[in-house]
């Protein structure tokens, strides 16, 4: 069986989604080498500035929640329909 190597966390930024994404760098944790992608799916493109303001905002909530991985969790954007692009991504 191959090992789990990436977990996709639909990310928002609402309590339900910073729960997931708490939960899933629980799961992970320190020992495994597993990349945790945050995607943010959004009907109309998200511009740079906005795409900047929102990383920074990850990482300060992911410093927040005190969750130490291997791997640093990233935050992706997406335009699409919610269901379709997190199945296609």
């Amino acid at each position: 069986m191959k090992s789990l190597q990436k977990i996709l966390v639909p990310f928002d930024f609402t309590e339900p989604a910073v729960a997931a994404l708490d939960y899933t760098l629980s799961f992970v944790g320190i020992d495994l080498p597993i990349q945790v992608i945050a995607l943010y799916v959004s009907r109309a493109s998200v511009g740079p500035e906005e795409q900047k303001g929102a990383k920074e905002k990850f990482d300060r909530l992911v410093t927040s929640l005190h969750r130490r991985t291997q791997i640093k969790p990233v935050l992706f954007f997406a335009v699409g329909e919610l269901v379709d692009t997190i199945l296609r991504t």
